[in-house]
């Protein structure tokens, strides 16, 4: 099984696994602080930044997140009910926190 790795993303691609880790510590947060149906979608959010684009979710584009909403989430999360009605919401959570965190 492979992973799709394109030409953007980390500077280093050895800094790969350090960018997981801070994706995943990201999506824990989110989960601490609005609970699990977010954290769920938080979770499938920084597997797909990790692992699509080796890159932290604060530095996703408008593009990516699109691309995430729309193709990946439907086709790979297998979200609820519940997580499907807030995936946009989880999204600017998510991404207003990593880029709070940043600051």
């Amino acid at each position: 099984r492979g992973i799709e790795r394109p030409l953007e993303g980390t500077a280093d691609p050895d800094d790969w696994e350090g960018v997981a880790e801070r994706n995943r510590e990201l999506a824990a947060a989110v989960e601490a602080e609005h609970g699990e149906v977010h954290g769920a979608n938080a979770r499938a959010l920084a597997e797909f930044m990790s692992n699509h684009y080796a890159k932290p979710v604060a530095d996703a584009t408008d593009e990516e997140l699109a691309v995430f909403v729309e193709e990946y989430y439907p086709r790979n999360v297998w979200p609820t009910d519940d997580q499907k009605a807030v995936v946009e919401e989880s999204v600017r959570l998510v991404r207003d926190r990593a880029l709070t965190e940043r600051q």
